[in-house]
């Protein structure tokens, strides 16, 4: 028992580690609303994309009867130029567009485990759940 424990142990450790920092911060009322844009900009295209989603997979099976293939997160980040050139949204070019590429992977992955871990499939987001963006390590800096 104790010669598979000591397996397991090194086993774990030789594995790389995923790092996630969390940090509390206290923001001056501009970037309150800078903030607030851009979780509404995250929130708007996953929740289009979901609407889109869903109705494609209900005229896909509504009219020819097959199963409807979720598009890949490649092929969903596609859309985001043609919607950045839509005049009623134009509004999306004020955010980081690596943010909002964020948010179709998480609606990807979401599809991913509705069907391959049997969890739910994706809800369409509001603006009073936990708002959330993710950024890579190109996109900012912490200064002081």
């Amino acid at each position: 028992m104790l010669i598979l424990f000591e397996r397991l142990k090194m086993t774990i450790t030789t594995k790389p580690l995923k790092k996630r920092y969390r940090y509390r911060i206290y923001p001056t009322k501009e970037q309150e609303i800078s903030l607030s844009k851009l979780f509404g900009c995250v929130r708007y295209v996953y929740n289009r994309m979901l609407g889109e989603i869903k109705e494609a997979r209900n005229m896909v099976s509504v009219v020819t009867g097959e199963k409807y293939k979720v598009p890949s997160h490649f092929d969903m980040c596609k859309l985001l130029p043609f919607w950045k050139k839509d005049e009623n949204v134009s509004w999306l070019n004020d955010v980081c567009a690596q943010t909002l590429q964020a948010s179709l992977l998480n609606l990807s992955n979401a599809y991913k485990n509705a069907f391959k871990h049997k969890k739910g499939f994706p809800k369409f987001k509001n603006k009073f759940d936990v708002q959330t963006a993710e950024f890579s390590n190109q996109t900012y800096s912490i200064k002081e």
